[in-house]
């Protein structure tokens, strides 16, 4: 699996870390389990957002 996460748009150079938005680009594998992948990127999801709840 490739993962890429790159700022969602140009102006993320003078946003805080907190503030900032990204997107997430993926390349699979046509032969991977995606169920899994699914469930391991969803838990990785809902750290990042209660780690950004927290900050708040």
């Amino acid at each position: 699996m490739l993962l890429d996460v790159i700022p969602a748009t140009s102006t993320q150079g003078t946003t805080k870390e907190g503030d900032k938005d990204y997107i997430v680009r993926v390349a699979l594998s046509p032969n991977m389990d995606l169920e899994l992948h699914k469930k391991v990127f969803s838990d990785f999801i809902e750290q990042v957002v209660l780690q950004k709840i927290e900050m708040n």
